[in-house]
């Protein structure tokens, strides 16, 4: 069964149950819910668990979707840290909800998709569980849900048609969004109309703490932010850097007493996954000085495992480190950083050691 491709909004949804429960479109659905994992919901089903539950309860399941009796659960909520303070409250489905999210959304983003505007990106109203008391939300859709990207780019593709209209440059993620003009006069007239749009036609609040007219430089979008100069490069943002170096510290605690290979581990994935999100960065000489805290900073906590000058000075032998410069190293005086980026310490534990242990480069 096709959904309409006539570049207008469905007049029935008759067809749109029959599309998700279609085999093929639920194997795609299963496959992805099971590769992205994720955290379980208030049932504590697993993802991987998923696959045996669908065996023993698909026909109730289907027969619910397409009368339309399906009830989605209560989510999970959790609360992470903002970057900038507070907390960012997450709604995490059930995994069965999850499944169902994710073929919905499948069908959905094929009729619509095309019909966005090209600067817009993506990424069942139940309560919420918190302390395992169910929370009823009267309104907005739980930030984490498969389908959250979806419906806000729903709601404001009329906002990305009146930007259109007006001529203005922009990119928008959700609802993150920003707008580009030639000055700063410019930049307070467009701002206040649009707060007023937006108001007015699609009852929205605009947060007037995160909103400002700045510059370019001054601000960040998605972990991004420009340098000008002779030119203007996109560059990973000051805060998107300390966000970075706190996580790392976080991955090599000095008193896991985990070993080199141990604590590479974890940071490869970390390291893998954070330089192909900022792969935009055009500042290579950013990256350079970020490879060698981490470097230093491994060196660090291993210098602190081996806590006696006895252990500190067999380990610099073993490493092919002189006896003087041995003797040197161990009794400085200075701190664990600054001995992390000492010539002694630096010969023991090389930078081709880290890449041979599978240590990726920014």
């Amino acid at each position: 069964m096709q959904a309409p491709t006539n570049g207008e909004s469905p007049p029935s949804t008759a067809w749109l149950m029959e599309a998700i429960c279609e085999p093929v479109n639920l194997r795609q659905a299963l496959k992805r819910v099971k590769a992205n994992k994720g955290a379980a919901g208030v049932d504590g089903m697993s993802a991987s668990e998923l696959p045996d539950y669908l065996k023993h309860h698909w026909l109730e399941l289907k027969a619910q979707l397409l009368s339309g009796s399906y009830r989605p659960s209560p989510v999970r909520r959790v609360s992470i840290p903002k970057p900038g303070g507070g907390e960012r409250l997450l709604g995490i489905p059930a995994v069965v909800d999850r499944f169902v999210q994710q073929a919905t959304m499948q069908v959905l983003q094929r009729q619509w998709d095309s019909m966005f505007s090209e600067h817009s990106y993506g990424f069942l109203k139940a309560g919420v569980m918190e302390a395992e008391l169910v929370m009823p939300m009267t309104e907005g859709t739980p930030q984490g849900g498969l389908l959250s990207p979806l419906l806000s780019n729903l709601l404001l593709d009329d906002f990305d048609r009146e930007l259109e209209k007006r001529g203005l440059k922009f990119a928008r993620y959700a609802d993150d969004c920003n707008i580009y003009v030639k000055s700063e006069r410019a930049g307070n007239r467009v701002m206040a109309g649009l707060t007023r749009w937006l108001s007015r036609k699609l009852k929205l609040k605009v947060n007037a703490k995160k909103s400002a007219v700045a510059r370019p430089d001054t601000r960040k979008f998605l972990g991004y932010s420009f340098r000008t100069g002779r030119k203007v490069w996109c560059v990973v943002s000051p805060e998107s850097v300390k966000r970075f170096k706190t996580r790392v510290r976080a991955l090599t605690g000095r008193n896991t007493g985990r070993s080199l290979e141990q604590l590479i581990r974890p940071l490869k994935r970390y390291l893998t996954g954070w330089k192909s999100y900022y792969g935009l960065n055009q500042w290579p000489s950013l990256m350079r000085p970020l490879n060698m805290w981490i470097r230093s900073r491994l060196r660090c906590v291993l210098w602190k495992q081996w806590k006696t000058s006895r252990r500190r000075f067999e380990e610099l032998r073993v490493r092919g480190i002189g006896k003087e410069l041995a003797v040197q190293t161990v009794g400085s005086c200075h701190s664990l950083w600054r001995i992390s980026c000492s010539p002694g310490l630096n010969m023991a534990l090389p930078n081709s050691l880290f890449l041979k242990l599978g240590l990726p480069e920014l």
